[in-house]
């Protein structure tokens, strides 16, 4: 293979410590190892290849202004940011879920599955979308929908199942809910709120007063209620509005008649008068619930939808079942796309389960790199996917699973990936961070696109055997037609 790369022609200025460079490198030979000593600028090198349609190169100690950062090629092309990968030294956090994830099934088996599932994920996505919107959860939107229906997080299968059972209910008697945003509902203070015991026995009373309060007060609402006059009064004394002869006016509702208040008590007078009108029995109790509704803003919004919404006062007393009757809130006006989603799920359903039958038998480049690194590096664990099938077909991360052998060698720990570096050793934790060289490097290589790989001191503080280890796999990819090693 004829790579169409010969040269990178690299201008920079004020990059990471690089006050100037001006610099061919020959890549007609495919290969360049560039040798230096220590602070010579070979990292800061690499993080500027590493930049490539992500960031700004420049200088963090001075922030000088003209900095410039161009890497072309022979032809004058900029370099590609899908045609540059960057090993960097030992870093700790690496995560493999993702690092792994595109090399875990193989090319045809992927392409018939995404052929197969092309319309319902299509529909996916637009569920999705519309869910992100409605609920305005962000990119938390899946999971939190998924658990609040019992369903296991980051599975495409366990989505399309759950959307294939609301299909056959009834959402649109949930639509009420459907203006009530998830995230407000959902804060942590907000359910603490409705765990509380006080509340939990006393939010129909103390709900259908403070909403009769707000209807029947000619100058409270839902959205300037009495915590806000109070908040409205304080913040104005505190800026001493009253002592420069200021005044508020307020308007009723009731027969648009003016209040000119000119003081602080005024203020406070009315509002007292406004609280007046929560009976004299229910006072202490109310207040005390009053007390924690008004705490905080997150608080605050949530009361204020309530008032605004009898569907949701209904709903109080059962703050899960509350999450599940917004997410049918949301669903009911699609309604229509979810039953056409789950009518393509069940046409699907024998294609699936062969695919992914094949997927769970099949030896796939994920399990090539795997078993290239045991052969080549030392670390005492086994690695594997609990999510197999999935992950290679469904579009989800594969969840790792670390496996410890006792020194007995009939007990078995499992590790997850956040706690390895606790329970390795330093030397163990950079052989693991070769693992995911591997598989970053790999999955390059594999795409079949001409590549230049920049590796930067990888085998610093390796010992000997996996510095050899480093440097033989390293000679194995350069064999390669689509890579170019740019070796620092």
């Amino acid at each position: 293979m004829s790579l169409a790369v010969k040269s990178l022609h690299i201008d920079m200025k004020y990059c990471y410590g690089i006050g100037s460079l001006s610099e061919v490198l020959n890549l007609d030979k495919r290969h360049v190892a560039i040798y230096a000593s220590n602070g010579v600028m070979k990292s800061s090198l690499a993080q500027a290849f590493d930049d490539i349609g992500k960031r700004e190169s420049n200088d963090r100690v001075f922030d000088k202004p003209d900095y410039r950062r161009t890497i072309r090629d022979d032809e004058g092309r900029d370099l590609d940011a899908s045609s540059v990968l960057v090993i960097r030294p030992y870093r700790s956090g690496t995560d493999f879920a993702r690092t792994s994830s595109g090399i875990l099934a193989s090319d045809e088996l992927k392409s018939e599955y995404d052929r197969t599932t092309a319309q319902m994920q299509a529909g996916r996505s637009a569920i999705l979308d519309h869910l992100k919107s409605a609920s305005g959860m962000g990119d938390r939107t899946e999971s939190a929908f998924l658990e609040d229906f019992g369903c296991k997080k980051d599975d495409a299968k366990e989505l399309f199942g759950l959307l294939e059972k609301l299909a056959t209910q009834d959402l649109g008697r949930f639509s009420e809910l459907a203006d009530v945003k998830y995230s407000i509902v959902k804060t942590t203070q907000v359910q603490k709120l409705l765990s509380d015991p006080d509340f939990k026995a006393h939010h129909d009373d103390y709900m259908s007063k403070y909403t009769q309060l707000v209807a029947d007060s000619p100058y409270l609402t839902p959205d300037f209620d009495h915590t806000g006059a109070a908040t409205a009064c304080q913040q104005l004394e505190k800026s001493r509005f009253f002592e420069a002869k200021h005044q508020v006016r307020l308007v009723s509702s009731a027969d648009h008649s003016a209040t000119d208040l000119g003081s602080p008590a005024q203020f406070n007078d009315v509002i007292d008068r406004e609280m007046e009108r929560i009976d004299r029995a229910s006072r202490p109790l109310w207040k005390r619930i009053d007390k924690e509704m008004s705490r905080n803003p997150q608080v605050r919004d949530f009361r204020s939808l309530a008032s605004k919404n009898s569907r949701l006062r209904l709903e109080l007393g059962d703050p899960a079942e509350l999450g599940r009757s917004l997410w049918k809130a949301y669903l009911s006006p699609k309604a229509a796309e979810i039953a056409d989603l789950a009518d393509e799920y069940r046409a699907n359903q024998a294609n699936l389960a062969g695919l992914e039958k094949r997927a769970r038998a099949e030896r796939t480049a994920w399990d090539e790199v795997v078993a290239k690194y045991n052969k080549r590096f030392r670390v005492p664990f086994g690695l594997s996917v609990t999510n197999r099938a999935d992950a290679l077909l469904g579009g989800s991360l594969p969840a790792l699973r670390f496996m410890f052998t006792d020194h007995d060698g009939a007990s078995t720990g499992i590790i997850e990936q956040g706690r390895l570096p606790d329970v390795l050793s330093e030397g163990e934790n950079r052989a693991l961070y070769m693992l995911n060289a591997l598989f970053e490097i790999e999955a390059a290589v594999r795409s079949g696109r001409e590549t230049t790989i920049i590796v930067d001191d990888i085998a610093d503080s390796f010992d000997y055997k996996n510095k050899h280890a480093i440097v033989q796999y390293l000679k194995e990819i350069s064999g390669h037609d689509s890579v170019h090693l740019v070796i620092l």
